[in-house]
């Protein structure tokens, strides 16, 4: 199952930054990476991790995504075979911007 779920995370991340590339309704979803995706253990929740380019914008951006996390799951649902398309809930990566608050400490900017 391990294997399964990682793979299906890959599968899920490719397709939602491919969504947000190429059809997504406001354009300073742009300005968004996903970059990671972490799938409950029943396959039916994902948590989707994202990186703000602009990170001033990045609650305002967050509660967008909130907004539109149908269109996101509808559009999932088109592009996979999956018997049941998870709940899509939308966070910041807290991880990659602490890592670039350190290394901006690093350098000393």
């Amino acid at each position: 199952m391990g294997h399964h779920r990682e793979r299906l995370q890959e599968e899920i991340k490719r397709t939602l930054s491919e969504v947000l590339e190429f059809e997504a309704r406001d354009p300073r979803m742009s300005f968004v990476t996903v970059t990671k995706v972490r799938l409950s253990s029943d396959l039916h929740q994902a948590t989707v991790f994202l990186d703000f380019l602009e990170e001033e914008q990045g609650h305002q951006l967050l509660r967008l995504f909130q907004e539109e996390r149908g269109f996101f799951r509808s559009e999932l649902a088109k592009r996979l075979d999956l018997r049941y398309t998870p709940e899509l809930q939308f966070r910041e990566d807290e991880e990659l911007r602490q890592a670039r608050r350190i290394d901006e400490l690093l350098k000393g900017d």
